[in-house]
Formats: C-alpha cells, structure tokens, sequence
C-alpha cells in the first residue's frame, strides 16, 4: 500500500531482467507475412476507417469498437519536438500489458514516452517502428521471440498511423500478439 508522501515510483519493485526477454528482429512495412489473428484484426479495424484510399483519423479510432483487443492495444500521441524530433507519448496501454509489467517489476508507463519508459530490454528498434510509422505514415509490423519464466515464442506488434484533420499523423495504435511454441 502506497503511504501519504510516499513518490509513486517506490511503490513499484526493481525490475528483474532475468526471468523474461524480449528480442525483436525487424520491423518492415510489408505485411503478407503477419501471422496473429489479433494484429490481423487491429489492421481490418484500420483498413475500414480508411474508407476506401482515405486516411483513418484519430477521433475516429475507437478502442470501444476494438475491445475485444483492447486488453493488448497501445494507442501513443505523436509528440513533434521544437528541434524536429519525433517522440511517442504512451496515451493509453492495455490492462494486459500493463498486468505483464507489474508482474515483471515494470510499472504502468500511461503518460510517458517511449524513449523514457523502464523496459527490460533496447527499445531502440521499438522508437524506430514508431518513428517509421510516423514519417512513411504506413502500418509497420515488427517481429521477434519473447521468453518468460512460463514459456516463450514469437511475437507481432503492429503499428498503424492515425492522422489529423490536416494529414499529419497525431496518433499511433499498436497492438502486441504473442504466439507460445508449443
């Protein structure tokens, strides 16, 4: 239980990188290779906001009308920085994801940036599948295994863009499909 004055972050333990690893391999645009159902259905949802060749906007990016996956699902604000960086700020993470950090010592990283949240492995290639997601403004899927104290595998994230009213992107979804080898 968090004490009256006590900081927030000393209420959440040290992270253990030792029982769990996540190695991503590489991000591209081309998804003829995506596997999950679940990412295959975040990019439906995506496709169907587009309405025909249009850009899907981000007030029309509902998670109610996605809750089946909202559990998995990441949406993060595209930050443009006054030097000309790109920065993603996490806006919501799924209570699945935010169950696998607090079991893994990481706490709940709703409000801050990408490049600033505890992780227990580089999220540089992380920062990069968003960045390129921003920039080409093109869904990126990024591969790679996962291994934990109960099994491991492979694993999808799929980032679509979301664009304002002018066609910037302001917004990215995400979602993380896991796939345990059997």
């Amino acid at each position: 239980m968090l004490n009256e004055g006590q900081p927030l972050a000393s209420f959440y333990p040290e992270p253990d990188p030792s029982p769990y690893d996540v190695v991503p391999e590489a991000s591209t645009t081309d998804l003829s290779a995506m596997a999950g159902g679940l990412t295959r259905e975040l990019l439906v949802h995506w496709q169907g906001l587009r309405h025909g060749a249009g850009t899907p906007l981000a007030d029309q990016f509902r998670p109610v009308e996605v809750y089946q996956l909202a559990s998995r699902l990441l949406l993060l604000d595209v930050v443009r920085e006054p030097d000309g960086r790109l920065r993603h700020r996490y806006r919501y993470v799924g209570t699945r994801i935010v169950g696998y950090r607090l079991l893994h010592g990481l706490r709940d990283h709703t409000g801050t940036f990408v490049d600033e949240a505890p992780r227990y492995y580089s999220g540089d290639q992380l920062a990069d599948s968003y960045r390129r997601c921003t920039v080409e403004a093109l869904p990126v899927l990024t591969t790679g295994t996962w291994r934990g104290t109960a099994g491991q595998g492979r694993f999808e994230r799929l980032a679509v863009p979301l664009f304002d009213r002018d066609g910037a992107v302001m917004r990215l979804a995400a979602l993380i499909d896991r796939f345990e080898e059997e």
